[in-house]
């Protein structure tokens, strides 16, 4: 029975991300970005020391770069493979997420969390744009495993959670959070320091910073000065202090919007506007939220919280429980600061870390409820993911990776071998993602309205 729940939840959460796949795959300038590097990896053109850059103007490190190009030494720099490798890595996810739940916090608990997780709309989505991000539901579940199993006295988890944590900065940036939970974590539970375990631990994370220390040195320090410009170029209360805590508040609320879009997904269902960064969209999506939505996903995340205040007797779901709060919190506060004491920008997907928790709470909370036999606690999920289907067959992406390729050939077709230039008239989606796909169809425009940003990639230069 237990394989066969294992295959259920892989098999579910695979099909749910590689259906239509072609048709769905995301594929704009983000995306494009990679590919160009990638590309030059594969074909052991330049191998970077760095990795993409962030919000705050410096470049995180180079192996998530590195990894993707290896993808394209397999699929022949077919960014395809991100995708197909990207649904593998959300089936991985699930089944990683219904075994760690299970020894924690029960069967029931794991099943719930790792069931939702593979319907839900909005997790779907997330799991089938590759970037950066896509590999935060996994190390978020393995960090939870690691510091759960040190507090066991298994000390060598340390290692995998150094290996992590390692990795995950060269993703994404908002990874760094873990870092934080981790030191927390280390006096909240009071964790030994063991020579040994801790040295290795200690060596593999500074080693993880060795490409980021060479480039820094033969580029005069180059992340260091964008960072140092970042925040002298920010003011506490720039604004007043008023829109400060104004914005605060409105930080706080994303990622408990975010979790009521995971139980269900209300309005537009396109792709596209899932993962667009303009206002127009982020306010169309969580506008659709009724209120009543909100309150219970707060609810769920806070019931888990009062339990644990109250709880005077420590225990495997105790100790989860403290594990998830401190990440938790730690990125509550670390993006609401980002967010709201230095002006920028925060966005859903800042949070993906959280997803995975968040279904782990929903499951620990139902199953709380003694006086209902499991088969009846269970109904209430059968009944979200049964809703998430019937959202899932309607899923779209008005800019999907194949209507993108028919369109490069077309052009291509109709310049009859004769030189042209390309421009883009699109406002949310100017950057599209189209350069590398002439690149791949065997005819590049002779000038992009990308040139500025991604000649330096090209393997011959624009007019």
């Amino acid at each position: 029975m237990g394989r066969f729940l294992i295959a259920f939840i892989f098999i579910s959460a695979l099909l749910t991300r590689i259906y239509k796949l072609r048709e769905l795959f995301y594929f704009t300038f983000d995306e494009e970005v990679i590919a160009f590097i990638a590309k030059r990896i594969a074909e052991f053109e330049h191998v970077p020391l760095i990795g993409g850059v962030t919000p705050l103007g410096v470049h995180v490190g180079p192996f998530f770069y590195w990894f993707s190009g290896l993808l394209f030494v397999i699929s022949g720099n077919n960014p395809l493979i991100w995708g197909i490798f990207a649904a593998i890595l959300g089936g991985i996810s699930a089944v990683t997420l219904y075994l760690v739940s299970k020894k924690i916090f029960g069967n029931f608990a794991g099943l719930t969390a790792s069931v939702i997780y593979s319907f839900s709309y909005l997790q779907i989505a997330t799991d089938r744009h590759y970037w950066g991000l896509v590999f935060n539901p996994l190390i978020a579940v393995v960090f939870l495993y690691s510091i759960y199993q040190i507090y066991k006295k298994k000390y060598w988890f340390s290692l995998l959670l150094a290996a992590t944590l390692s990795f995950g900065w060269h993703a994404d940036p908002s990874t760094l959070v873990f870092w934080i939970a981790a030191i927390i974590l280390w006096f909240v539970l009071k964790l030994p320091i063991r020579r040994k375990e801790v040295g290795l631990s200690v060596l593999i994370l500074i080693a993880s910073f060795v490409p980021t220390i060479f480039f820094e040195l033969r580029h005069n320090f180059h992340n260091l000065d964008k960072l140092l410009q970042f925040f002298s170029n920010r003011s506490v209360a720039a604004s007043g202090q008023n829109s400060v805590i104004e914005k605060i508040g409105e930080d706080l609320l994303v990622p408990i919007k975010s979790f009521a879009r995971l139980i269900y997904p209300f309005g537009d269902l396109d792709l596209s506007k899932q993962y667009s960064y303009c206002a127009n969209y982020i306010n169309e999506k969580f506008s659709a939220l009724p209120w009543w939505m909100v309150v219970f996903s707060l609810i769920i995340f806070l019931t888990p919280l009062l339990i644990l205040l109250v709880r005077k007797k420590t225990n495997e779901e105790t100790i989860g429980l403290k594990i998830i709060y401190s990440v938790s919190f730690s990125f509550i506060l670390g993006i609401g600061i980002y967010g709201g004491i230095f002006g920028s920008d925060v966005f859903e997907h800042y949070y993906t870390s959280l997803f995975p928790y968040f279904f782990i709470l929903f499951g620990f909370v139902l199953s709380q409820i003694k006086f209902l036999e499991k088969a009846v606690l269970f109904a209430p999920v059968l009944i979200i993911v049964f809703l998430n289907i019937a959202q899932f067959t309607q899923i779209k992406n008005v800019y999907g990776y194949r209507d993108k390729v028919d369109a490069v050939k077309w052009v291509i077709e109709k310049s009859n071998d004769k030189d042209f230039s390309i421009d883009s008239l699109g406002t949310c989606w100017r950057y599209n993602g189209y350069r590398y796909l002439f690149l791949v169809a065997g005819k590049e425009p002779v000038k992009s309205f990308v040139d500025p940003q991604l000649a330096y990639l090209y393997d011959k230069p624009p007019e």
